[in-house]
């Protein structure tokens, strides 16, 4: 009978403790600011589990998207984990529905739960859980969580008045937590409505070229502000037939939207925004059935819930702005949407500014380009360049190319070899495609050689190929360029570069066609059309010693010599045109004049890298160039062979070779190189031949 008093008295006492710290609790939620609440709830938690010796308790509140519960707030006593995490969704059912429907959940013996709660018995099971006690957190119908009282070593008795203070500590925890969510939603717009105020005010002192990065700035701070996963600012384009990307931000790890945003392809928004209509959605369900097309865009672009605002000057309709939640449970207040709309005013009067200053500008532009038309010449890059020849790549109808293709194409098709020379730049690889294109071994690729660009000591292996041993670092067999060519042609770029041993061997190859690989002893025959190219004079070479006398004459069966650009001129501005529409193409620029003084600058510089150099210098100009008039800076002419000083003999031969390009190569007869030099045509000749100046063709020399 004395223990019954005794423990009776001590239930009591346990009950009075609690319920004065129940009152102590509600007393201080009343004073607290927003800021105070969760560190208070942890407080709270601690407090009720001393009085009532509760070995943890925890509060866990409603994800965005309503299917889980996550802990918030806990406490454990020492020696017991608290509980963290995601503790209640889907899959955990009989809890879910008795939590949802705002009823208390009181258990015991976690063993002796109902037979439907298998999974909650399973869950208990595997958290240590004796007994405990759930209480939803409701505020009118709202629910907004639960929190949890829990005992780890011995099953529980929890008594109805035990359950009925705790649930109100349910309704203080609750009023608490929803006064924290309105406050802050209170202060988001708020913060939102300053920072309204500010954007507004700021345009009105931009500029219209200040307006796009403005736009831009104003999406990422939005963004930030209302955690918006995503803003899109889409515009009706000139055919009123698309909707297209504009400006754009999109928080980290979300994919910024492609350039078409919407067309007709989505008939019921598209619809909606052309009516002027905000669309709000918070999820996929709020949209109509009708539109299907709509709910396949939001899947695949990951968009679980939007506000659409449509952009409207008058009755202009200019596009939309848009904010995306890439996760589900994102709600737009009236209070939001009604100052988002702001927003959507806010960059239509400014879009429409800027198309206003820009069509204002365009009319100035156009005034000032009818002062200037006497100075510039219109190119129209529609136009197709017509050529005498049909050779791909190969742009220019001077005298001197038309020459190079007609050669090439009279020997590409036997197997005699051909000796390419021209300047670094001159297109001579592209010349020996033209040959393998048009010769019977088309059906093979062409091999290519760089002899300057490979190590002395690795070329021969990389021509010929080498045994598996050859030398260190030779693990397995490597088949050679010769052989790789069989049945087809092996261009030799840079020939002159080779040392004089691989001269040796290159002869022997070009004589039999045969070789062996690089430690090896099995001689290897290779049918190979060979075409070589230099950018050095080889019959100096050879006077000097660094090439031999016969491999260059038997590489020399049927010499092509391409010029410098300097001696076709005629050529620039095919080549400028070509350049120009390629990188048109390449990087989505319209350009429609060049001017005519920019074309002669173009024509009258010395081109030291030749065609190379000028494509460079077109792209250069097309990267720098922001509207449809190519402006081009040429550079200073710092070719170290311009700056050395040359020879008497050598600017003899620059000049007579420059005379004879200049008259077609007309030796004799009025208005021939002859006349031009004040010589006679034998004493001409006759330096001609000292010099080395030759022209084969079928022609010959007039």
């Amino acid at each position: 009978m004395k223990n019954i008093r005794s423990k009776a008295s001590a239930s009591l006492k346990e009950l009075l403790d609690f319920e004065t710290a129940l009152s102590n609790l509600s007393t201080r939620f009343v004073e607290l600011s927003s800021d105070q609440i969760d560190r208070t709830i942890e407080e709270g938690l601690e407090m009720i589990a001393e009085v009532l010796k509760i070995e943890r308790c925890s509060v866990a509140q409603l994800s965005d998207d309503k299917a889980r519960l996550t802990i918030t707030h806990a406490f454990a006593q020492e020696g017991t984990n608290p509980l963290l995490g995601v503790i209640l969704s889907e899959q955990q059912p009989w809890f879910t529905e008795q939590l949802f429907h705002h009823n208390a959940v009181v258990v015991s013996d976690s063993r002796k739960l109902p037979v439907e709660a298998i999974n909650e018995k399973e869950h208990c099971k595997r958290q240590g859980i004796k007994s405990m006690v759930l209480i939803p957190l409701v505020v009118g119908k709202t629910f907004l969580g639960v929190v949890g009282f829990a005992d780890m070593k011995t099953e529980r008795h929890w008594p109805k008045n035990l359950v009925q203070r705790l649930k109100m500590v349910g309704i203080v925890f609750a009023n608490a937590i929803m006064r924290k969510q309105s406050e802050t939603l209170i202060n988001e717009l708020l913060e939102f409505e300053t920072m309204l105020s500010k954007i507004s005010a700021r345009f009105v002192e931009l500029s219209a070229d200040q307006i796009d990065r403005k736009i831009e700035e104003d999406l990422q701070l939005i963004s930030k502000v209302l955690n918006i996963d995503r803003c899109v600012v889409a515009q009706l384009d000139g055919a009123k037939t698309k909707l297209c990307v504009t400006h754009s931000y999109a928080g980290a790890g979300v994919k910024i939207m492609p350039r078409l945003i919407l067309n007709e392809s989505q008939p019921w928004l598209y619809k909606q925004l052309l009516q002027g209509k905000t669309v709000i959605m918070s999820c996929l369900d709020d949209l109509p059935e009708e539109a299907v097309n709509e709910q396949v865009h939001c899947r695949n672009h990951g968009i679980h819930s939007m506000a659409l605002i449509p952009l409207v000057v008058g009755n202009s309709f200019l596009g939309f702005v848009s904010f995306a939640a890439m996760r589900p449970g994102r709600e737009w207040p009236l209070e939001l949407v009604q100052r988002l709309k702001m927003v959507g005013i806010v960059f239509s009067n400014a879009i429409m500014r800027k198309r206003s200053e820009q069509k204002l500008h365009k009319a100035f532009t156009e005034i000032n380009e009818l002062k200037d038309r006497l100075e510039a010449e219109n190119i129209y890059l529609r136009e197709e360049i017509s050529l005498q020849h049909t050779h791909e790549g190969f742009i220019g109808r001077s005298l001197s190319i038309k020459d190079a293709l007609k050669r090439s194409e009279q020997v590409a098709e036997t197997n005699s070899t051909v000796l390419i020379m021209g300047e670094t730049g001159t297109g001579k690889e592209l010349l020996a495609q033209i040959i393998h294109k048009l010769s019977p071994r088309n059906r093979q690729h062409m091999i290519i050689v760089n002899c300057a660009a490979l190590p002395s000591n690795l070329i021969e292996s990389e021509l010929f190929g080498h045994e598996k041993g050859a030398f260190t670092g030779a693990h397995s067999r490597r088949i050679g360029r010769f052989e790789l060519a069989h049945d087809s042609t092996i261009f030799l770029d840079e020939i002159g570069e080779l040392s004089l041993e691989l001269q040796v061997k290159l002869l022997r190859v070009l004589q039999l066609n045969q070789f062996e690989r690089l430690g090896g002893n099995e001689t290897i025959k290779s049918d190979v059309r060979v075409i070589a190219a230099t950018n050095r004079d080889l019959m100096q070479s050879v006077n000097s010693g660094e090439f031999r006398m016969d491999l260059y004459y038997r590489l020399n069966v049927f010499p092509i010599l391409l010029p410098p650009l300097r001696n076709r001129r005629e050529d620039v501005p095919d080549l400028v045109r070509h350049f120009v529409k390629g990188f048109c193409e390449k990087m989505g620029k319209r350009i429609e004049t060049i001017p005519q003084k920019t074309m002669q600058k173009l024509q009258n510089h010395s081109w030291p890298g030749n065609i190379r150099e000028l494509k460079n210098i077109i792209e250069r100009a097309m990267i720098m160039t922001s509207d449809k008039t190519l402006r081009i800076e040429l550079p200073e002419n710092k070719n170290p062979e311009s700056l050395r000083i040359k020879t008497f003999n050598e600017m003899q031969k620059t000049y007579i070779l420059d005379v004879l390009e200049r008259t077609g190569w007309r030796v004799r007869g009025s208005g021939g190189a002859a006349e031009i030099l004040d010589l006679k045509p034998t004493t001409l000749e006759a330096k001609m031949s000292k010099f080395g100046i030759k022209r084969s063709n079928s022609k010959g020399l007039l």
